[in-house]
């Protein structure tokens, strides 16, 4: 999952510390953003997909994924891979909750070479419209942006600590080291280290920053019906 591979990239920061980039800059918004709008047989499909992955549909599933789907950077790919790849004959899987989840979280659409694809979530398929705004020296892996309104930054990771600002849509620096695990299995942060653009630290609940390269999914159009052809994360 993409918290382990973020640990291991928190690992690559804390030797090589210019990466994350030290110089202040002024805050940077990352808004949400949702184009399904414009296509409305993406947007049926969509709606379709979400009500299969709640009531966990797995032949729906499979019946939308591209034949040769990619699952991970290193990977051969394909449907069977998929399966194995996201433990998919378990009552376990955890592809239901992170595909709905990601599927909530708006998108927009890209074209390219001709032929038009939808990104989702939003944090990922528009990163590329604020990275001018960032310190040049910060690489993506030590960004996050944080994704509701109003979110507390506390000064100990903890919610009964100070308070010390309120963020809404801001891009951060993000400290997976320095961050707080749930649990043992090491595959989701109850606490996120983060730092503002501006320079000050603190904690944000996990659930309320995402990485842009964080577990993303794209989707194109095959034989007139739309399939998942990406569901990857990391860069």
């Amino acid at each position: 999952m993409i918290r382990k591979r973020l640990l291991g990239l928190a690992l690559i920061a804390l030797l090589s510390p210019t990466l994350c980039g030290s110089t202040r800059a002024q805050e940077v918004k990352l808004y949400p953003v949702d184009e399904a709008y414009k296509d409305r047989s993406f947007k049926l499909f969509r709606g379709r997909l979400k009500a299969a992955l709640k009531r966990r549909d797995r032949k729906f599933l499979l019946s939308i994924l591209d034949k040769r789907i990619r699952n991970s950077w290193g990977g051969a790919g394909g449907v069977k891979e998929f399966v194995d790849h996201w433990n998919l004959n378990s009552a376990n899987s955890k592809v239901w909750a992170e595909l709905l989840t990601i599927l909530s979280m708006g998108g927009s659409f890209v074209k390219e070479n001709g032929k038009t694809s939808f990104y989702a979530p939003y944090v990922s398929s528009r990163w590329d419209t604020i990275e001018k705004k960032l310190p040049r020296d910060l690489e993506d892996f030590c960004c996050g942006a944080i994704i509701a309104t109003k979110v507390k930054m506390h000064s100990q990771p903890d919610s009964t600590a100070t308070i010390l600002a309120m963020l809404s849509y801001d891009v951060v620096k993000v400290d997976y080291e320095g961050s707080v695990l749930k649990d043992a299995t090491q595959e989701d942060f109850r606490w996120v280290k983060i730092k503002t653009l501006k320079g000050q630290d603190g904690y944000v609940r996990g659930d309320q920053v995402r990485s842009p390269i964080g577990l993303r999914a794209s989707f194109k159009k095959v034989g007139g019906n739309w399939v998942m052809d990406n569901l990857v994360e990391g860069d």
